[in-house]
């Protein structure tokens, strides 16, 4: 699914290979890909989504070209608005599989290439009725990290670690009844200036049995 972050340089629309797939052959097709974009990236703004759906229209060919499996990421500069960058996306698998909450423990990445994560599924640490989830740094010159936790009924909360500051781990949890909403946990970290990043979405909570305790643990930063 497409996402949109920032970094340093700008900010970034990721495509992942999907999403290239449907632009092409809404190209071949003489089809618009406005409301694909608008559809697919609701809170980009209007001005960058028109600028986006430009851009891919023109440039449909090298975008296919450049995905190489995994998509592309298109960045615009923040001094030159209007410009768009396309690189390929890593073929190093981001992000976590479906049947991950079946498995004990695994390592991951995030659509910052410099991440590495791992998690840990304790079965039956807590009550049966709830879920925890833990974030934790194993360094303490880590900046401040956020697992935003949301129970699909429009709640969420934000389990935030900040090891520079002495904050290492943190933690919150969700009923048991509620991991089955099919809503999606999220990252952030801070980067340039303090601001806080989307890195990654985290999805396929239904598979975690009540009781469990997931710790998330940021390796590499």
């Amino acid at each position: 699914m497409a996402q949109f972050t920032n970094n340093f340089w700008g900010i970034v629309i990721i495509l992942e290979h999907e999403d290239v797939d449907t632009v092409t052959t809404l190209a071949k097709q003489g089809a618009s890909i406005s409301a694909f974009i608008a559809a697919a990236l609701p809170g980009l703004g209007t001005v960058v989504a028109g600028g986006v759906t430009a851009y891919l229209t023109a440039e449909t060919a090298l975008i296919s070209s450049l995905d190489n499996g995994n998509g592309v990421y298109l960045t615009t500069p923040y001094w030159a608005p209007g410009i768009f960058i396309p690189t390929s996306r890593p073929l190093e698998k981001i992000g976590l599989p479906p049947d991950w909450a079946t498995r004990n423990s695994g390592k991951f990445r995030t659509e910052d290439s410099s991440h590495l994560l791992s998690y840990d599924i304790q079965p039956n640490a807590i009550g049966p009725e709830a879920v925890e989830f833990k974030l934790a740094g194993q360094r303490a010159s880590m900046w401040k990290k956020t697992l935003v936790l949301r129970d699909g009924e429009g709640g969420s909360w934000d389990i935030t670690i900040n090891p520079s500051g002495g904050v290492m781990e943190a933690h919150n949890g969700l009923w048991t009844h509620q991991v089955g909403n099919g809503q999606a946990l999220s990252l952030y970290k801070a980067k340039q200036f303090g601001l806080m990043t989307w890195v990654l979405d985290i999805s396929h909570l239904e598979h975690l049995a009540a009781g469990s305790r997931v710790t998330f643990t940021w390796l590499q930063s």
